[in-house]
Parts: structure tokens; C-alpha cells; sequence
């Protein structure tokens, strides 16, 4: 009986999860914020190299993300966060394993 508890806790524990997430999803979606970026327009020219950025959470307070870094020849980019940002982004996304250091 103890183990079905435990079972449907971490069940409640992944909904809720979800449903937090579900709801952050949702909240962005609706901000003017998001709206602006959506109506952005492709350069002309591929991005490459270092380009500062700033980012807000719902209600307007800044996140610790220091821009984006691209790769115009391999067509990626990769967000940059200051090391406390980078601390908490994995402690929010324990599963995600793709993070590695920058050197600078």
C-alpha cells in the first residue's frame, strides 16, 4: 500500500510540474512581449558571433541570460547565461544534458 502512495504522489508531483509549466507556456504566449518577437523579420545576413540580449520574466523582472552566441556556418545558436542563471536554468530542467561551459 505504501509503494501506491508513493506512485501516485510522483504522479501528482509530474501534473503539477506539467501544469506549472503548461501555464508559464500559456502566460508567454499572451504578453506583448511575445507578440513583438513573433512579428520579427529574418536579416538578410546569417547572425554570427555574440549578440547581447536582455529577457524578462512574467511581471518584468530581468533574467540572468547575457544574449545569444551564433554559429552562422553551422546554422546554431546557443543561449548565454551568467553562471548563476545557468545554476538555476538546470536545476529547472534536470533533464535536459545538452549545457556545456563557455570558456569566457
Amino acid at each position: 500500500m505504501l509503494i501506491v502512495w508513493i506512485l501516485l504522489w510522483v504522479v501528482i508531483a509530474i501534473l503539477v510540474w506539467l501544469g506549472f509549466w503548461m501555464l508559464i507556456t500559456f502566460l508567454v504566449g499572451q504578453s506583448a512581449r511575445q507578440k513583438q518577437f513573433v512579428e520579427g523579420k529574418l536579416p538578410s545576413v546569417a547572425p554570427d558571433g555574440f549578440y547581447k540580449g536582455t529577457a524578462y520574466m512574467l511581471g518584468g523582472g530581468p533574467v540572468p541570460w547575457l544574449g545569444k552566441s551564433f554559429e552562422a556556418a553551422n546554422n546554431v545558436g546557443f543561449n548565454i547565461f551568467t553562471p548563476r542563471g545557468a545554476s538555476l536554468l538546470k536545476m529547472l530542467t534536470p533533464f535536459y544534458k545538452l549545457f556545456r561551459r563557455n570558456s569566457d
